[in-house]
Formats: C-alpha cells, sequence, structure tokens
C-alpha cells in the first residue's frame, strides 16, 4: 500500500520559512554559546520566563511569533535581519527549478528571412520551436 501525501504550496511555504527562522535562532543560540557561554536557562531569566518556553521555541513545539524572534535576538545580543526575495519558478512534478532557455538563429532564404527560435527545457528535456517569417 503508497499513500501519496498533498500538501498545499501555500502551507508547504510557510512551513518552511518558519523552519528556515528556527534553524537561525539554533544557530545564534549554538554561536553565542560557544563565545559567551549562554544556555537556555540564561536565555529564560532574561526574557522572563520558565527554561521550557524556549525549548518548546526552539524544538518547534510551541508557535513561535515575530515578538518571540526579537525578544530572543535582543536576549541573545543579536539583531534579526529579514529579507525577502523572488522565488524560483519551480517544475510542479519534483520541485526542480525549471531551467529554461531561448535561442535564436536567423536564416536567409529566398523570399526573405526566416528567424527560428528555439526553447529548451532543461530540467524535462522538452525542447520547442518556433519560426517566424519575416519578408
Amino acid at each position: 500500500m503508497s499513500y501519496e501525501l498533498k500538501i498545499d504550496p501555500k502551507k508547504r511555504a510557510g512551513s518552511r520559512f518558519i523552519g528556515k527562522v528556527r534553524k537561525a535562532l539554533v544557530t545564534a543560540i549554538v554561536d553565542e554559546k560557544s563565545e559567551t557561554g549562554i544556555n537556555q536557562q540564561k536565555l529564560a531569566t532574561a526574557l522572563g520566563v520558565h527554561r521550557s518556553v524556549i525549548n518548546r521555541m526552539l524544538k518547534g513545539d510551541s508557535n513561535i511569533t515575530l515578538r518571540s524572534i526579537g525578544e530572543l535576538a535582543w536576549a541573545l545580543g543579536w539583531e534579526p535581519d529579514f529579507t525577502m526575495k523572488r522565488r524560483v519558478k519551480h517544475d510542479a512534478s519534483n520541485g526542480a527549478p525549471e531551467h529554461v532557455s531561448l535561442q535564436r538563429k536567423s536564416a536567409a532564404t529566398s523570399s526573405g528571412k526566416v528567424a527560428i527560435y528555439s526553447q529548451t527545457n532543461s530540467t524535462k528535456g522538452d525542447q520547442t520551436k518556433f519560426v517566424e517569417a519575416a519578408e
């Protein structure tokens, strides 16, 4: 028996972002721990919460908010940074980026110039040709 798990692209994007934020927080804490010796108990004391609250946030067992990210960064002596960028278009079949190249070749014929456009999708191996005639 096989199961197919369908995840809405919107939810997948949100979950991946949250995962990246958690990973960045854990990395910052590990870096800070190696430099200053800070631990979850010291972070919790600085924020006025129980150590288990910090543990749940970092493990992913509780919802992490923008405020809690800012407060954790403050307790670490770090400053959070947020960047948005356009996402790469992905092929729906396997999530790999679609790489499409377009080439133009011109050829002279007795009736005039002909432009041939060749579009290749390297992910799927598809190739499409367009012919444009000019007089």
